[in-house]
């Protein structure tokens, strides 16, 4: 998450914390995190300040320097879990994306992924965030490029699954992590027995998949 500021004795993490005992928040000096990294000069240059874009392209940033300093998984905070992540299934691998009105579905998403410390991608998506910064640009430095990173160095073509020739990197359906498209958000918040179909779909079409996708890796 990235914010100007953040109170941490603030009313609403009180409540958080006290729900959950597996949230921690670690705040970091950003030239700091920069320094010695193959981003650096891209955050000294300070280009990105001028743009209105500036925290989203800060936060696509800083999490790609988390993954070339540590590697991990990333998922959106507005993401909501209903069921435990398989850990072994969740390596090296992305998510495809939506078939949304006017796009399309040949990108790939960038709400949820995992690389390994020193993955190939990682070095990848890094060049094209370095040689091509649009400070007009809101979307290019998350989906695009990972996009492009996909395609350049595992072949994947508009979205297609079955073009992945990394035999190393997973890419996942779209339902995995966005089983609701972006044009159909509302049904969550529509009347309370049609939300609850909504989510009973989920939670049984989970299970069958995960059913499914034991059976294939078994």
């Amino acid at each position: 998450m990235v914010t100007e500021n953040i109170n941490l004795n603030s009313y609403w993490l009180n409540e958080i914390f006290k729900q959950y005992d597996n949230i921690e928040i670690n705040l970091i000096n950003e030239t700091k995190y920069f320094q010695n990294t193959p981003l650096e000069n891209w955050y000294l240059k300070e280009k990105w300040r001028k743009s209105s874009y500036k925290f989203i392209h800060k936060a696509q940033y800083s999490r790609i320097i988390s993954m070339w300093r540590a590697g991990g998984f990333y998922m959106d905070l507005d993401l909501i879990t209903l069921r435990r992540l398989e850990k072994g299934v969740l390596k090296n691998c992305f998510v495809a994306g939506h078939n949304i009105k006017n796009m399309g579905s040949s990108f790939l998403s960038d709400v949820a992924f995992h690389l390994l410390r020193g993955h190939r991608l990682i070095n990848q998506i890094i060049k094209y965030m370095s040689d091509d910064y649009d400070p007009y640009d809101g979307a290019y430095h998350g989906i695009s490029v990972i996009t492009a990173a996909l395609r350049d160095i595992c072949g994947i073509e508009d979205g297609r699954l079955s073009t992945n020739r990394c035999h190393d990197v997973i890419v996942l359906p779209y339902h995995s992590f966005l089983p609701i498209s972006l044009d159909d958000w509302e049904a969550l918040f529509e009347t309370p027995n049609k939300s609850d179909i909504v989510i009973n779909a989920l939670l049984n079409g989970s299970k069958e998949r995960s059913k499914s996708k034991r059976k294939k890796i078994a």
